[in-house]
């Protein structure tokens, strides 16, 4: 997938791919292509990766009813992205409050809340982003990349009345993410991400069989906090 997008997008990780007031540029010929073809990979293991996690009794035993967050633990926290959805928060920015292109994103949801139920949201989430990426392709808009951003004037953020800021709301696989942005009186932008790391991983090691300290790495890596950013 790296490859693929490096061939796209000029960049392994798509940094700077997407730049205030839309996109650097189109993908790159060929780009199309890697990327159906890195797809193509996915597709075809996920129904073997699938078999295997479900037919080994011994994983099954370590992940079923490991490491579990309650529903009244999670709407206490807002988890979202698949932890939240593994524990029967339905949210997903992409359908609520909604925005395009993802007018029918599919969003499963699980409500054991274990190790086990997030691995299987995962799962279910890679076979509706394979379907949705084949999608997008295929249904790549015209038009210009990006549009050119509104100037202030004078020492206040007003331009024609309105003020030069704005929110985005955008999921991305740990859940939603919010973002302020505002262009100050030199022009320049300043931002603030607003969203936590997932705090909702400390109560997975509490009571029952998360408490077992040789279970504490499953529970740790089926959340997948990033230790270095909150909106990665």
């Amino acid at each position: 997938m790296l490859r693929a997008a490096a061939l796209a997008f000029g960049h392994r990780l798509m940094m700077d791919r997407v730049i205030p007031g839309g996109v650097a540029e189109d993908p790159r010929p060929g780009g199309d292509a890697a990327i159906r073809a890195a797809l193509a990979v996915v597709a075809a293991e996920l129904p073997q990766l699938t078999a295997v996690y479900e037919s080994h009794a011994s994983l099954q035993d370590r992940v079923v009813g490991t490491g579990v967050v309650g529903a009244g633990l999670v709407a206490r926290f807002a988890a979202g992205g698949y932890v939240g959805r593994a524990s029967g928060r339905a949210f997903d920015a992409r359908a609520v409050p909604g925005y395009a292109p993802y007018a029918d994103v599919a969003v499963p949801v699980l409500a054991a809340g274990d190790v086990d139920a997030r691995v299987r949201i995962r799962m279910a989430e890679i076979g509706e982003s394979l379907r949705l990426v084949d999608a997008l392709l295929d249904a790549l808009p015209e038009g210009p990349l990006s549009v050119p951003l509104p100037q202030p004037a004078g020492e206040g953020r007003l331009v024609e009345g309105r003020l030069v800021e704005g929110l985005g709301l955008v999921e991305g696989f740990r859940g939603e993410c919010l973002h302020w942005v505002a262009i100050d009186a030199g022009g320049l932008l300043r931002g603030l991400p607003a969203r936590p790391l997932l705090a909702a991983v400390a109560a997975a090691g509490s009571g029952g069989r998360g408490q077992h300290r040789r279970r504490l790495p499953l529970c740790n890596k089926s959340f997948n906090c990033s230790y270095s950013g909150v909106d990665l």
